[in-house]
């Protein structure tokens, strides 16, 4: 385990595993790199793995920031680390903060995985992706009344009925027990970013191979969401995980780390 000290004050904790082409893994809003060990332990053998935790989650600290700060941050991390280019897979908010460390570091990204994620995440009438303003500001205030056991209530319901009565759900419950709560300012902030950010004009001429894949059942990331982006998106493949919700990655690890390896492989 490492960290890094930015410019911005924030210090970062991130991971380095393994050697050869570099893949970022991101982790989403409320997780840790935590979520993607089961990852690390497949990529790590013919990758240099780098898992980072997010400002305010994990063991990174926490300081108001934008998502261009994130970005560089995690971008310093690669120049910390000695990498010039390297792969993301980022799931759902990780994969936005993907797509905007492309948009930002024109040539250091050679290609990204969103997974369960979106150019954008509030839905409108122009952009019919992730959640609407109602169901955003609704999660915002049940998280400033009941935080943190809002956070277990809300990540219990991105995953199906049947994923929950699962024994990897059960592992996956063990393991957030011990996972330190995500800094409640952070929360906010970033479902605060989340509602403003909008980078579907950078994805539809994105220059990198992006690879979109998604539990069918996933309602952030819905089957209607991805076929909007398939249509703006040209050079996107898109794919489900079938009986998956928000984390295929977590549930059907086996069959992710396949796909995701078919997409850095091509």
């Amino acid at each position: 385990m490492s960290y890094l000290v930015t410019t911005d004050d924030i210090r970062w904790h991130y991971n380095v595993l393994g050697k050869g082409s570099c893949i970022f893994f991101i982790h989403g809003w409320a997780a840790s790199m935590q979520v993607f060990s089961q990852q690390a332990r497949y990529f790590f053998q013919n990758h240099k793995v780098v898992l980072v935790d997010l400002p305010g989650h994990g063991k990174t600290n926490w300081k108001p920031m934008t998502f261009d700060e994130v970005a560089a941050g995690i971008k310093g991390i690669a120049d910390e680390i000695g990498v010039k280019t390297f792969s993301i897979v980022g799931s759902s908010m990780g994969g936005f903060i993907g797509l905007k460390i492309a948009q930002l570091f024109p040539g250091r990204v050679e290609k990204l995985a969103m997974i369960g994620s979106l150019p954008k995440f509030l839905k409108t009438q122009q952009r019919p992706l992730g959640l609407t303003e109602f169901e955003m500001n609704k999660l915002k205030q049940q998280l400033q009344a009941r935080y943190p056991g809002i956070l277990d209530i809300f990540f219990r319901s991105l995953f199906t009925l049947q994923e929950r009565e699962s024994e990897k759900f059960k592992w996956i419950h063990q393991f957030r027990k011990q996972e330190k709560a995500p800094e409640r300012q952070a929360l906010e902030s970033f479902l605060d970013m989340l509602r403003e950010g909008d980078l579907t004009e950078f994805a539809e001429t994105v220059g990198i191979p992006i690879f979109f894949l998604a539990g069918r059942k996933d309602y952030i990331c819905s089957e209607s969401s991805l076929e909007f982006v398939k249509d703006i998106v040209p050079n996107a493949i898109v794919d489900f995980m079938e009986e998956c919700g928000h984390f295929p990655f977590l549930i059907k690890s086996e069959e992710f780390n396949e796909k995701v390896e078919k997409f850095l492989k091509a």
